[in-house]
């Protein structure tokens, strides 16, 4: 609760609810500690249906639909799930595709390419949202391929279908994506903390500079918001606005310029477009008439400073719901 408020935010999202301590007892834990006068905040809780299986077995849509009865204005169960496809970046165990990994070690699969549809395709036919981790090209290639599949077989006109993380990704990826339709979100500090670690060790510097290429995406007109993977990094949206205008890495060394986007886009990222990645830009994401009056008070403003100044401004507090 206090990293949420001290970053500035009013809305967040758990991108993989039921995955790690069991779908009981993190509902248990969240009614008791999330909610209420003294949460300036709400939460989205974006089911894992890999986690649902195991626990609830075939009983497992029957159950998300049942805990989805039981949300409330603050603790949301949107209509979504979040699969997953390689492993994690921060241990380079993402899949990525030729060269590999230049010290020669591999990659792992979180959920095997032959399982990964069987995971999904219920909800997709159900109507849900699905949002997809991936970090390596060979992760993403295989993702790519599902969505084709379940956009041809199960044809969607109003969907979200989020990559979620896109650490290592190619340009033709990209266009293919675009092509596709669908939006990324992004880890925020990936390119500020490993991008001259792995241009190093691993992966390379040609790849490494290009990792989390949001330029690529904006040109391309594909929508993209960012996020921090809490507890996995720090929780300061304005840390991620400021890597993604500056590029700069944590020596201040600038990775691949033209992979950078404008305050104004950066801003829109954890503001408007991340409400409509959650469908909920009709409520918040900003100031209109009939939205909740949610919004965050800054010591200074993002557009008068220096990019690679933007993570040292201040929250000063937030306004949730029209309560300071």
């Amino acid at each position: 609760r206090k990293l949420v408020q001290r970053g500035g935010v009013t809305t967040v999202a758990d991108m993989m609810a039921g995955g790690t301590i069991g779908i009981e007892r993190s509902w248990q834990y969240s009614q008791s500690h999330l909610q209420g006068e003294e949460v300036p905040f709400r939460t989205l809780f974006i089911a894992a249906p890999f986690a649902w299986q195991i626990e609830r077995g075939e009983q497992a849509f029957e159950a998300l639909e049942a805990r989805r009865r039981e949300a409330t204005d603050q603790l949301r169960w949107p209509k979504a799930v979040k699969s997953a496809s390689d492993g994690a970046f921060i241990s380079q165990l993402m899949q990525l595709g030729p060269p590999g990994y230049l010290d020669g070690h591999e990659g792992e699969w979180l959920i095997p390419p032959q399982f990964q549809r069987a995971a999904v395709e219920p909800y997709w036919k159900a109507g849900y949202d699905v949002y997809y981790h991936v970090n390596g090209d060979k992760g993403l290639d295989v993702v790519l391929d599902l969505f084709e599949t379940l956009k041809t077989e199960f044809p969607r006109v109003d969907y979200r279908f989020s990559l979620e993380h896109f650490g290592i990704s190619r340009e033709d990826q990209v266009r293919r994506f675009a092509g596709l339709g669908g939006s990324v979100s992004i880890i925020g500090y990936d390119l500020r903390y490993f991008g001259e670690a792995y241009a190093r060790q691993g992966v390379g510097y040609a790849r490494a500079s290009q990792m989390t290429r949001l330029g690529s995406l904006d040109r391309a007109k594909v929508p993209f918001t960012m996020h921090s993977d809490l507890p996995m990094g720090p929780f300061v949206p304005l840390l991620a606005v400021s890597t993604s205008v500056s590029r700069k890495s944590a020596s201040g060394r600038v990775l691949a310029p033209e992979q950078a986007v404008s305050v104004e886009s950066a801003l829109r990222a954890v503001t408007i477009d991340a409400a409509w990645s959650l469908r909920l830009d009709h409520e918040i994401g900003s100031i209109a008439p009939g939205k909740r009056a949610d919004f965050v008070v800054l010591d200074e403003n993002p557009l008068d400073v220096r990019p690679n100044r933007i993570s040292d401004i201040s929250v000063w507090g937030t306004v949730y719901e029209g309560r300071i």
